[in-house]
């Protein structure tokens, strides 16, 4: 499959490479650096995570992947659980990195709707183990819950802006139904109820042209401000006798 800028779902969204470059390079950070040292250890957790799912994952496993000792992902990890949303977390960052480059462009509406889609469905696709052991969690675990809940919070935010919406319920829930539906067409739901992907993709892009375009102020739409309103602006303050 073909993402957006042409590349293979691997090439394009290797968070190994993403959140630490050494480490695809086997380059170990230097000593006395604990944000190069954490940020390896994220990079290694991914990689783990995405394969085996957070319950086919061990601590340690993750230590060695990194290229350190157990006891060093414990000075920067408080259990497994916390390594795995502090992936999530730049799972996140990175995924917004790529929307936001799109937004950017200030492309046609139906091109920037469908290369969202497109993004939407690879990541979920390349990320789908380690999705489903997300949702195991959030099920399941009421720490991991509470952090997935603040980060889709500011998820439905930032895409708000970014389509133009209004922040409304209506827009929030409708964004939600557009991620399970990338779920569901990864996990092979939509196929199997007789639903090719193709049709579901076009559904999306479609749901995400519904949403309302940002209402930009230029030259020719901008309201002249009225006499009195420039009274107040130009006349000079009344001095005191």
């Amino acid at each position: 499959m073909r993402d957006y800028r042409g590349l293979t779902v691997g090439e394009h969204n290797n968070m190994v490479v993403r959140l630490h470059p050494q480490a695809r390079r086997g380059e170990r950070p230097k000593r006395g650096v604990p944000a190069e040292t954490r940020a390896r250890i994220v990079a290694a957790a991914a990689s783990e995570f995405r394969t085996g799912g957070y319950f086919g994952t061990d601590s340690n496993v993750i230590a060695r992947a990194a290229g350190y000792a157990p006891g060093t992902f414990y000075k920067h990890f408080a259990d497994k659980r916390a390594a795995f949303m502090a992936v999530y977390t730049e799972w996140i960052r990175a995924q917004w990195k790529d929307f936001e480059a799109i937004a950017r462009r200030q492309l046609p509406q139906a091109e920037t709707a469908a290369r969202f889609v497109d993004l939407l469905l690879v990541n979920h696709r390349e990320w789908r183990v380690f999705r489903a052991s997300l949702t195991a969690l959030v099920a399941t675990d009421p720490v991991v819950r509470r952090h997935h809940r603040d980060c889709r919070k500011r998820q439905v935010k930032r895409m708000t802006e970014l389509l133009g919406g209004s922040k409304s319920a209506r827009e929030a829930l409708g964004l939600l139904v557009i991620e399970h539906i990338a779920d569901a067409v990864v996990d092979g739901e939509t196929d199997a109820i007789g639903v090719p992907e193709a049709v579901a993709r076009e559904h999306l892009v479609t749901a995400l042209m519904r949403m309302p375009k940002p209402r930009r102020t230029t030259a020719a739409t901008a309201k002249p401000p009225t006499k009195r309103s420039a009274l107040r602006v130009t006349r000079a303050p009344r001095r005191r006798a």
